[in-house]
C-alpha cells in the first residue's frame, strides 16, 4: 500500500483541478471515504470538488441520504457537473478595438454584436475555440463501472474519456477502467483504502473532520464494528 500511496500522491500533486466522484446509490461508506479525502485534500491546497448525482429512490428503496447530512462538508457535494469546458470566441483586434459588447438571445441562437471603435472586423478576424476541461483528474470511490456515476458519467462521456482516472474500490466486480486501479478486495470498506492512503502520505494532515468522515464510513460498512477490520 505504501507503494500504491505514492503512485496515488504523485498523481494529486501533477494536478490543478480534482473531482471526486462516487454511485448514485449513496452508500454510507462511499460518502464518508468521498468527503475524507475531499477535506484532505483540501488541507494540502489542492483545488477539489465532489460530485453525485442525487435520486431519492431506487428499486423502490428510499435511499438514506439524510442521514449523513451530519457530515462535514456534505452541502459541498455537488449533483451535477456545471461549466465543465468553456468555449471560447476570439477577436483579433489589430483592424479594430472594441467599443461595446453586447448579446441577444434569438430562439435558439446567441447572438454577439461586437460594435468596433474605429475601423471594423471581418470574419477572418474571430475564431473559436474549445478550452481544456475544467478538471485534471477525476477520483472515483465505489464504482464498480463508470456507468454506476449515473447521468455525472452519462452526461459527461468524452470528460471521462479524455480525463486520467484514478479508481478506488473493494469489490471483485470493479472492472479497473482508470487509469491507476486502486483495488484493495481484503479491505472491508473504500474508508479503509483511503485512510491506508492518508496514512501512508502524511497522517500528520488529518484532522478531527476527517476522522469523523473515515470513523463514519468504518463504522456504516462494519454494521458498528460488528465485522472484524
Amino acid at each position: 500500500m505504501r507503494q500504491i500511496s505514492k503512485q496515488f500522491f504523485n498523481l494529486i500533486k501533477k494536478s490543478d483541478n480534482i473531482l471526486i466522484s462516487f454511485p448514485v446509490d449513496w452508500d454510507g461508506d462511499a460518502i464518508a471515504s468521498s468527503l475524507a479525502l475531499f477535506l484532505y485534500l483540501k488541507k494540502m491546497g489542492k483545488n477539489v470538488e465532489i460530485g453525485s448525482e442525487e435520486i431519492k429512490q431506487k428499486n423502490n428503496f428510499k435511499i438514506p441520504i439524510e442521514s449523513f447530512r451530519f457530515l462535514p462538508s456534505f452541502s459541498e457535494i455537488k449533483n451535477s457537473l456545471e461549466n465543465l469546458m468553456k468555449f471560447v470566441v476570439s477577436i483579433d483586434l489589430k483592424n479594430a478595438q472594441v467599443s461595446q459588447v453586447k448579446y441577444t438571445l434569438e430562439k435558439d441562437k446567441l447572438n454577439f454584436i461586437i460594435s468596433p471603435k474605429n475601423g471594423f472586423f471581418t470574419s477572418e478576424d474571430i475564431k473559436s475555440s474549445m478550452k481544456s476541461f475544467k478538471y485534471d483528474l477525476i477520483i472515483t470511490i465505489d464504482a464498480k463501472d463508470l456507468e454506476s456515476l449515473g447521468r455525472i458519467y452519462d452526461n459527461n462521456i468524452d470528460f471521462f474519456y479524455k480525463t486520467n482516472i484514478v479508481n478506488i474500490d473493494h469489490s471483485p466486480d470493479n472492472e479497473e477502467f482508470g487509469q491507476l486501479n486502486i483495488i484493495d478486495l481484503n479491505a472491508v470498506s473504500n474508508t479503509e483504502i483511503i485512510y491506508k492512503l492518508l496514512e501512508y502520505n502524511d497522517k500528520s494532515l488529518l484532522n478531527e473532520e476527517i476522522s469523523t468522515c473515515l470513523l463514519t464510513g468504518i463504522i456504516f460498512k462494519t454494521k458498528s464494528l460488528r465485522q472484524t477490520i
